[in-house]
């Protein structure tokens, strides 16, 4: 996908999540704002959140996300990078399912087509997992669906990732 694509998707998405949220309930931005988004665990950074992902115009057709990153912790990818990286990477996956599932509905802007609640645990099982591997020598994105234990994965150099 170009960049500038990405980008745009990057941008909207928020506005298409976050008002709906503040909607359901009020949001504790404080808390929010001094929440980490990395952690470190065994020499990586890791990022991990759960999520819930609904299309209002098709209620049954709801799933449970796990989005994941890693990177290693010194040498490869700056903390920032890796926020960065993952942010666009999991806004853009995310948008992409949220479209395929709201395919055949009649929905006409952002807002209606789909709404994000993130969770602090899973609830159960998860349906779909979004993984972020990056290394030295590039990333690799990963998406599996645990219903059908399918695959799709994707591998690129940083300068593949870069000049795309």
């Amino acid at each position: 996908m170009q960049r500038g694509m990405m980008l745009l998707l990057t941008l909207a998405c928020p506005m298409a999540v976050v008002p709906q949220r503040a909607i359901a309930s009020e949001v504790d931005w404080q808390k929010e704002l001094l929440e980490e988004t990395v952690e470190i665990r065994e020499d990586k950074m890791v990022i991990e959140e759960f999520g819930l992902l609904s299309i209002p115009s098709a209620p049954d057709a709801s799933m449970q996300l796990k989005l994941y990153s890693e990177a290693p912790a010194a040498g490869v990818v700056s903390r920032d990078n890796l926020v960065a990286i993952t942010a666009m990477l999991q806004t853009t996956l995310m948008l992409e399912v949220a479209m395929a599932l709201a395919a055949n509905t009649d929905a006409e802007s952002l807002r209606d087509l789909f709404d994000y609640k993130e969770l602090d645990e899973p609830i159960g099982n998860v349906d779909v997992e979004i993984s972020l591997y990056m290394s030295k020598g590039g990333l690799q994105i990963e998406v599996r669906d645990t219903r059908t234990n399918q695959t799709n994965r994707s591998t690129m150099t940083w300068k593949e990732f870069f000049s795309s």
